[in-house]
């Protein structure tokens, strides 16, 4: 099972399960998860973990602007959206 982060402004914003049976297709997922996000900017990324092991990193995400990312969570009040 691989976990992908997507990251904004240099934060976790959303963590993820993913379906991938290897790497190449986990980054696809991720990539599309990355996509989809409404609050997606030159300065996102993702990064793909299996258990503790980092197994992929954008790092354009690295630079952090000062700014707080808007972060999804399943226990927000409008998790439904989940």
């Amino acid at each position: 099972m691989y976990r992908c982060y997507v990251i904004h402004n240099g934060r976790i914003a959303r963590a993820e399960e993913l379906s991938a049976i290897d790497l190449d297709e986990a980054v696809t997922q991720g990539r599309a998860l990355l996509a989809a996000d409404p609050q997606t900017t030159t300065e996102s990324g993702i990064e793909i973990w299996h258990r503790a092991d980092l197994l992929y990193s954008d790092k354009r995400h690295a630079v952090d602007t000062g700014r707080p990312a808007h972060i999804l969570s399943p226990f927000a009040p409008d998790a439904a959206s989940f």
